[in-house]
């Protein structure tokens, strides 16, 4: 079997990274990180150590004492912006051209992979560590409670779209026969066509059959036409669009209304998606153990949402998710979880 060729890009990206494997690496320390770079990388040099002291600075606010050495490299991969934490390698990679963008949420976002080393180098176990995963696996199982403005919003958007899809196939549903009037560019003519809607597909489609096809003015198109440009083949429609084709005359379910609410939460969810409207984010936590959507992700992704919540919004915890919590990160060891009550 043949190789997937490659793209110019990733042809291009393995070229220079061999190119500068000749050349020799710059290192230099900030507080707890060593930080190595290229040469050619040197102008975000300032801005990385920015960052990295923000961040280190924020564990100290929370009293979390970060013991060991941490390795910071910054070089380019791929088209990614956010550092990351490399497990094979130990080290927190930071993508230079991220540093362009909000400082503060490079940030956020470096306090987040330093909890991915702290988790796997310093807790007891690391990532494998059975009572941080037993943990999570209780904490996934509450339902959300509350959550940031962003997340109450998304919420609240999701459960208006989901409204609306269940509308769309009452009006749209299987096995109804219906007439539509349009202009048809195959034959240059405005003409009335009849439609079967066939069933749906996943991906929220309505499978379509045309029936027939009549001129406007009442002349039939000839069976030859029909047959070479309509007949004899599905067609495929968003379900909304084919909800939105019958309910032009007459709308039972309040369909128009409830997609215009639609797009209302869809606008107030990018205002505050895009920082036009202050997000509450590790404020409001989505239930006592998940501080955000993103938590439920896996155990990883949990515990270092957890600790980044812990960081950035420290009163933002349960007393008792508190002291559960604070054992784990000045021993490296998980305690058994107090009862919320006492």
């Amino acid at each position: 079997m043949e190789k997937d060729l490659k793209t110019v890009d990733e042809l291009l990206c393995e070229f220079n990274e061999g190119l500068n494997s000749l050349v020799e690496a710059v290192n230099v320390s900030q507080g707890i990180f060593d930080i190595e770079y290229l040469p050619q990388y040197a102008e975000f040099v300032p801005h990385v150590i920015e960052g990295l002291k923000k961040a280190e600075g924020l564990y100290q606010r929370a009293n979390i004492q970060l013991k060991n050495r941490i390795e910071v490299v910054i070089k380019g991969k791929g088209v990614a912006k956010n550092p990351f934490y490399d497990p094979s390698t130990k080290k927190i990679q930071i993508i230079p051209q991220g540093f362009n963008e909000n400082l503060s949420r490079i940030v956020e976002v470096l306090v987040h992979e330093i909890a991915h080393y702290y988790h796997e180098n310093v807790i007891s176990g690391g990532f494998k560590n059975k009572a941080i995963k037993d943990q999570y696996d209780i904490a996934k199982q509450e339902k959300n409670q509350g959550g940031s403005v962003r997340e109450v919003a998304l919420d609240e958007y999701n459960k208006q779209k989901s409204l609306v899809k269940r509308i769309a196939k009452k009006i749209a549903k299987e096995g109804l026969v219906f007439k539509l009037e349009r202009f048809d560019k195959l034959i240059n003519k405005d003409a009335i066509f009849t439609y079967k809607i066939l069933g749906y597909t996943g991906k929220d489609e309505a499978e379509i059959e045309i029936i027939d096809v009549f001129e406007v003015k009442g002349n039939p198109v000839d069976y030859e036409t029909k047959s070479k440009y309509f007949l004899n083949r599905p067609y495929y429609y968003p379900i909304s669009t084919v909800a939105g084709w019958l309910t032009k005359e007459k709308d039972q379910f309040n369909y128009k209304n409830e997609k215009e609410k639609l797009e209302e939460l869809r606008l107030k969810y990018n205002d505050i998606a895009s920082g036009k409207v202050a997000d509450t984010r590790f404020q409001e936590w989505r239930t006592d153990w998940l501080p955000t959507n993103y938590s439920r992700k896996n155990a990883v992704e949990w515990f270092a949402e957890m600790v980044t919540a812990a960081v950035l919004e420290p009163d933002s915890m349960k007393p008792y998710v508190r002291n559960w919590f604070q054992q784990i990160m000045k021993t490296g060891k998980v305690p058994d979880v107090e009862n919320p009550s006492e």
